[in-house]
Protein backbone atom coordinates (compact mmCIF):
# COMPACT_ATOMS: atom_id res chain seq x y z
CA UNK A 1 0.00 0.00 0.00
CA UNK A 2 0.93 3.59 -0.59
CA UNK A 3 2.12 5.14 2.68
CA UNK A 4 1.51 8.67 1.49
CA UNK A 5 -2.10 8.01 0.50
CA UNK A 6 -3.38 8.99 3.95
CA UNK A 7 -1.37 12.22 3.88
CA UNK A 8 -2.65 13.01 0.43
CA UNK A 9 -6.22 12.23 1.47
CA UNK A 10 -5.91 14.60 4.46
CA UNK A 11 -4.44 17.28 2.19
CA UNK A 12 -7.30 16.99 -0.30
CA UNK A 13 -9.88 17.06 2.52
CA UNK A 14 -8.26 20.19 3.92
CA UNK A 15 -8.41 21.89 0.49
CA UNK A 16 -12.03 20.80 0.12
CA UNK A 17 -12.94 22.33 3.49
CA UNK A 18 -11.14 25.56 2.57
CA UNK A 19 -12.97 25.70 -0.74
CA UNK A 20 -16.33 25.05 0.92
CA UNK A 21 -15.64 27.82 3.45
CA UNK A 22 -14.81 30.24 0.61
CA UNK A 23 -18.00 29.22 -1.18
CA UNK A 24 -20.05 29.82 1.96
CA UNK A 25 -18.45 33.27 2.41
CA UNK A 26 -19.05 34.14 -1.25
CA UNK A 27 -22.72 33.14 -1.00
CA UNK A 28 -23.19 35.25 2.13
CA UNK A 29 -21.50 38.19 0.46
CA UNK A 30 -23.67 37.73 -2.63
CA UNK A 31 -26.84 37.74 -0.51
CA UNK A 32 -25.74 40.91 1.27
CA UNK A 33 -25.02 42.67 -2.03
CA UNK A 34 -28.38 41.56 -3.43
CA UNK A 35 -30.21 42.89 -0.36
CA UNK A 36 -28.36 46.19 -0.66
CA UNK A 37 -29.29 46.41 -4.32
CA UNK A 38 -32.96 45.76 -3.55
CA UNK A 39 -32.94 48.46 -0.86
CA UNK A 40 -31.45 50.98 -3.29
CA UNK A 41 -33.96 49.96 -5.95
CA UNK A 42 -36.83 50.50 -3.47
CA UNK A 43 -35.44 53.91 -2.46
CA UNK A 44 -35.16 54.87 -6.12
CA UNK A 45 -38.80 53.90 -6.71
CA UNK A 46 -39.99 55.85 -3.66
CA UNK A 47 -38.05 58.96 -4.66
CA UNK A 48 -39.19 58.75 -8.27
CA UNK A 49 -42.84 58.36 -7.26
CA UNK A 50 -42.62 61.23 -4.79
CA UNK A 51 -41.25 63.53 -7.49
CA UNK A 52 -43.70 62.20 -10.10
CA UNK A 53 -46.67 62.91 -7.82
CA UNK A 54 -45.36 66.42 -7.16
CA UNK A 55 -44.95 67.12 -10.89
CA UNK A 56 -48.36 65.63 -11.65
CA UNK A 57 -50.09 67.85 -9.09
CA UNK A 58 -48.20 70.92 -10.30
CA UNK A 59 -49.10 70.29 -13.94
CA UNK A 60 -52.76 69.84 -13.05
CA UNK A 61 -52.77 73.08 -11.05
CA UNK A 62 -51.06 75.03 -13.85
CA UNK A 63 -53.43 73.60 -16.47
CA UNK A 64 -56.42 74.55 -14.32
CA UNK A 65 -55.07 78.10 -14.04
CA UNK A 66 -54.48 78.31 -17.79
CA UNK A 67 -57.96 77.10 -18.70
CA UNK A 68 -59.97 79.08 -16.13
CA UNK A 69 -62.47 81.59 -17.41
CA UNK A 70 -65.48 83.49 -16.17
CA UNK A 71 -67.65 80.81 -17.67
CA UNK A 72 -65.59 77.91 -16.28
CA UNK A 73 -64.24 78.87 -12.88
CA UNK A 74 -62.63 75.49 -12.20
CA UNK A 75 -60.74 75.16 -15.47
CA UNK A 76 -59.73 71.89 -17.07
CA UNK A 77 -57.85 68.85 -15.80
CA UNK A 78 -54.44 67.45 -16.72
CA UNK A 79 -53.19 63.97 -15.90
CA UNK A 80 -49.88 62.18 -16.11
CA UNK A 81 -49.78 58.39 -16.32
CA UNK A 82 -46.83 56.02 -16.23
CA UNK A 83 -46.30 53.41 -18.93
CA UNK A 84 -44.46 51.10 -16.55
CA UNK A 85 -45.66 51.25 -12.94
CA UNK A 86 -43.19 48.68 -11.56
CA UNK A 87 -40.06 50.38 -12.92
CA UNK A 88 -41.36 53.77 -14.07
CA UNK A 89 -37.93 55.10 -15.11
CA UNK A 90 -37.85 52.42 -17.83
CA UNK A 91 -41.11 53.50 -19.47
CA UNK A 92 -42.66 56.68 -20.68
CA UNK A 93 -44.95 59.25 -19.14
CA UNK A 94 -48.22 60.04 -20.89
CA UNK A 95 -49.80 63.49 -20.64
CA UNK A 96 -53.58 63.79 -20.91
CA UNK A 97 -55.54 67.03 -20.79
CA UNK A 98 -59.26 67.66 -20.55
CA UNK A 99 -60.35 71.25 -21.31
CA UNK A 100 -63.45 72.59 -19.53
CA UNK A 101 -66.75 71.18 -20.84
CA UNK A 102 -64.92 68.69 -23.06
CA UNK A 103 -64.88 64.96 -22.61
CA UNK A 104 -61.69 63.07 -21.89
CA UNK A 105 -59.66 62.50 -25.01
CA UNK A 106 -56.43 60.56 -25.23
CA UNK A 107 -53.57 62.68 -26.65
CA UNK A 108 -52.49 59.76 -28.90
CA UNK A 109 -55.66 60.10 -30.98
Amino acid sequence: PNMRARERYDEVNKRLKTTEDKLHQARNQSRAVEQGFEQIKQQRLERFMKMFEHVEMTIDRIYKDLTKSQKHALGGNAYLTLSNTEEPWLGGIKFNAMPPTKRFRDMDQ
